[in-house]
């Protein structure tokens, strides 16, 4: 092996292992990261389908209030004719 005269050389040699010990840094960084983006994402759409199944029941339960709703203003008019027509609250 020869050696360099150079007086830069130790610098650059030890520039050069700081920027490889900073990619090794770097990439460890973003498979981290990476694990953490895709743990957030399944969080995510497991959250999102969640989601989507509560307003489904809401709907439902909203479908079924309006029903028992129209079937009280039919039995009370059935009753008590002449009152007019009840409204749902919200259907205004």
């Amino acid at each position: 092996m020869s050696t360099v005269s150079c007086p830069e050389y130790n610098e650059l040699q030890d520039r050069l292992h700081r920027l490889v010990n900073d990619r090794e840094s770097l990439s460890l960084q973003v498979s981290v990261l990476a694990e953490q983006v895709g743990a957030q994402s399944e969080k995510i759409h497991d959250l999102e389908m969640l989601l989507d199944d509560k307003r489904h029941k809401l709907n439902t339960t909203e479908e079924m209030l309006q029903e028992v709703w129209n079937f009280k203003v039919f039995q009370k008019n059935l009753f008590f004719p002449g009152n007019g027509l009840a409204q749902y609250p919200g259907s205004e």
